[in-house]
């Protein structure tokens, strides 16, 4: 009963982080880079994600049929976006440093470090 507790808890737990990623992503193509939405609305929903998937990083495997909604590569896509401040790219990066396996990676190295990262969790070249 415990080992059925604890499964139907992990894979509730996974679900939740998963859900709660891609509806960021949404929202994330109405309040873009650039915008102050970005900034007030988006990073601090970013801040809880982060944790739930440093908790559950298991959630990062879960794709979605639409490209755009899957986690890693949008991250990049949001950190590389053209309209984002610098500011904002600094705020990203502090926390896409908790995200598993950048948490030790130097500043200096991060660019390259984060764009490994997030090919990772792709199937394509």
């Amino acid at each position: 009963m415990v080992v059925l507790t604890l499964s139907v808890s992990f894979v509730y737990s996974t679900t939740q982080a998963v859900s709660a990623g891609r509806a960021i992503l949404a929202l994330s193509d109405i309040h873009q880079p650039g915008t102050d939405q970005f900034s007030r609305v988006l990073l601090p929903q970013f801040a809880t994600l982060v944790a739930q998937i440093k908790a559950i990083p298991f959630a990062l495997y879960f794709s979605s049929v639409r490209e755009e909604r899957r986690l890693p590569q949008k991250l990049a896509q949001l950190r590389s976006h053209p309209q984002i401040s610098e500011q904002d790219r600094k705020n990203l990066d502090i926390l896409l440093r908790e995200l598993p396996g950048l948490e030790h990676v130097q500043q200096d190295s991060f660019d390259d470090a984060f764009n490994d990262w997030a090919k990772g969790y792709t199937l394509r070249p």
